[in-house]
């Protein structure tokens, strides 16, 4: 306990560094010039952080919404898409990434 209250504060100051690190999730966007896998390694990092702080509301279906809602200006389609699936709510964070690459390959394949 005391090891963990060195490091991760009081339970106070975890809850504040939750709700920071959620705050910054909740505005998180696709940068233009990024890659999905830069944008999807920047959402990690936050999403474990978040974890790390023992938040429990980092569950895969949540990060697969906020991954969508960053991609989406990009591609808003293929995020259609990839929500009227049948399976929707079962995808992890990994499947929309590799689902998203996958789909701007296909797209950089057409153009050539």
């Amino acid at each position: 306990d005391t090891l963990q209250l060195a490091h991760e504060g009081s339970p106070a100051a975890r809850e504040a560094k939750i709700k920071l690190l959620e705050g910054r999730l909740g505005r998180f966007v696709m940068d233009d010039e990024e890659t999905p896998q830069e944008m999807y390694d920047r959402m990690m990092i936050l999403v474990n952080k978040i974890k790390g702080l023992g938040s429990e509301d980092m569950t895969n279906h949540f990060v697969v919404k906020r991954l969508l809602r960053a991609f989406g200006p990009r591609n808003p389609t293929l995020v259609s898409m990839i929500r009227e699936r049948k399976d929707f709510k079962r995808l992890t964070p990994s499947d929309i990434l590799g689902r998203i690459v996958s789909h701007e390959m296909q797209e950089e394949e057409a153009r050539e």
